[in-house]
């Protein structure tokens, strides 16, 4: 009888229990978005584990019901599918192979979970936003902190800063501006998202602070593309807000606000015209395109389609020299190998032809289409953020897939968005 009672209490306890744990992984495996990947492998397996116990446990699967958002995840899983099915066929065979398909496990995982399960209903926006926003800044401060005699003894004044915080980024976190921007860059998207359902005003001035920090981070630093990305952000949520009040400012408000970015751009030493003459992606792409245009329907696939590119991208004098010259040297370590594309719709259609293309943009655009109302405003704001980085990295590269899948899954599964927006 009391063992019975016993098995009762742990049967009644364990599917609350489970839901706290996936809760907790799930916070650890967002803190280390902002870390290298080796950092986040076994944030990902700890997530994976719980999360598969949850869908076990609390019976995810059911009232999963098929509807028009499913094609999102059907694309993602074909992005994954397209690299074996194009392997078949090709002759390579090499690490970079299982690299990739590696780094695009995500598309697989986080599309079945979007087809047959829903999230954990206590996982809320609020846990990941205000998880997020701690991370950023302390990760910031950690920098800081961590190379402050250096900072006082090289820096003297903000193109000094900005061209060594860098290099102490690197060294503290092992992380590189691209992906410690893109970061920093969804910390804002969720601090926007959250502080206009707030209805407590500290909670927004504590959020639209964390921005105002972040921002100034951003703008701080040498990544360009973050610091599109951060501007890009900041204008869209002007202009939604603009319209929402008073339909007639959203012009104005446009021209004001892109005239204050211009000049912003303008002083960013990354941003001028001698700089951007030197820009090495310019030919990095040209020499992709170059290779599409002599295979463009099927692609070469991702393993002969990336042999093929680095193998000429090493006969192209112009692309060598300036690689060597502004990378390799100094970056001895660097595998050459791990030369990539810089821009994933480029990528995909090198790797997969004109299908990789398509199932790429539909990657973006589905969300925006098969969702309604206030997800479809959210999602919008991710969808720039990752188009964006997207245009200038590869998916295997810092272009974080499991971030962004997952925030795909998590905000089109749930169907209770007050729940979602509660704080």
């Amino acid at each position: 009888m009391t063992k019975t009672t016993h098995i009762d209490k742990i049967k009644s306890i364990l599917p609350s229990m489970v839901e706290w744990i996936n809760l907790l992984s799930t916070i650890y495996l967002i803190v280390t978005f902002i870390l290298s990947f080796d950092f986040q492998r076994p944030a990902i397996y700890a997530y994976i584990i719980s999360t598969v116990a949850d869908i076990a446990v609390n019976k995810r699967y059911r009232n999963v019901r098929w509807d028009s958002t499913k094609w999102i995840f059907i694309v993602m899983i074909g992005l994954y599918l397209s690299i074996w099915v194009w392997h078949i066929f090709e002759t390579c065979n090499s690490p970079r192979f299982f690299h990739s398909t590696d780094r695009r496990l995500p598309f697989v995982v986080l599309g079945l979970l979007g087809l047959f399960t829903n999230p954990n209903p206590k996982i809320k926006i609020s846990h990941i936003t205000i998880c997020m926003l701690i991370t950023s800044i302390a990760a910031m401060a950690y920098v800081i902190i961590d190379n402050y005699a250096a900072i006082q003894e090289n820096v003297g004044n903000i193109y000094d800063y900005r061209e060594k915080i860098g290099i102490f980024r690197n060294t503290t976190l092992e992380v590189t501006h691209i992906e410690f921007n893109l970061y920093l860059n969804c910390t804002i998207a969720l601090c926007l998202i959250t502080a206009t359902k707030s209805k407590l005003l500290w909670q927004k001035i504590v959020l639209y602070a964390g921005i105002l920090i972040i921002y100034t981070h951003i703008i701080m630093s040498e990544g360009r593309v973050g610091f599109i990305t951060s501007n890009a952000l900041l204008l869209f949520f002007i202009c939604i807000i603009a319209y929402r009040n008073r339909s007639k400012l959203l012009i104005p408000t446009l021209v004001i606000a892109t005239i204050a970015i211009e000049l912003f751009v303008s002083r960013h030493n990354r941003f001028q015209a001698d700089v951007l003459k030197n820009e090495p992606r310019i030919l990095i792409w040209q020499q992709a395109i170059d290779l599409i245009k002599e295979q463009p329907a099927l692609g070469y696939g991702l393993c002969d389609g990336h042999e093929l590119f680095v193998t000429k991208s090493l006969e192209n004098e112009k692309l060598v020299t300036h690689f060597w010259t502004n990378w390799m040297k100094e970056h001895p370590q660097y595998d050459v190998h791990r030369f990539h594309c810089h821009n994933i719709f480029i990528e995909s259609t090198l790797e997969f032809g004109i299908l990789g293309l398509v199932l790429t943009c539909m990657l973006f655009i589905l969300p925006l289409m098969l969702t309604r109302d206030t997800k479809r405003l959210y999602l919008s704001f991710f969808i720039l953020i990752f188009v964006i980085q997207g245009m200038f990295e590869s998916f295997t590269s810092h272009y974080q897939i499991f971030l962004f899948c997952w925030l795909l899954w998590f905000f089109i599964t749930r169907s209770e968005e007050q729940d979602l927006l509660s704080i």
